[in-house]
């Protein structure tokens, strides 16, 4: 419970800006990704990056997480956050892992299908 009542010491609306996007992979599918970056980033900052096929919400605008990493000394420090949802607002079909196949050129995109 206390690292709950840290997270809400800061506010997230007040220190990060917040846009959601549909982002083109290389195949062409966009998936929607919610980017989260520090008002004040006159320095640089890590990035987070997290893809899963659950929901990324909250959604719209004037919604924002009460907490953007995995604690909030991640959150404080002024770290840029991305989640990137691979499931139902996203385009194609996502697959969680594609069988083996030594045919398969590894430096193409994955075809996937809609």
């Amino acid at each position: 419970m206390a690292s709950r009542a840290v997270a809400s010491a800061l506010d997230i609306r007040e220190h990060y800006t917040k846009r959601e996007m549909m982002v083109p992979m290389r195949d062409g599918v966009k998936l929607v990704t919610i980017v989260y970056e520090p008002k004040n980033y006159s320095d640089t900052f890590p990035i987070l990056l997290l893809r899963t096929p659950y929901s990324i919400p909250p959604y719209g605008p004037d919604e924002y997480r009460e907490q953007l990493g995995p604690s909030p000394a991640f959150d404080e420090e002024g770290s840029s956050s991305s989640f990137v949802r691979g499931k139902f607002r996203s385009e194609g079909e996502f697959v969680v892992m594609r069988a083996y196949d030594p045919g398969r050129n590894p430096t193409r995109a994955p075809t996937i299908t809609t």
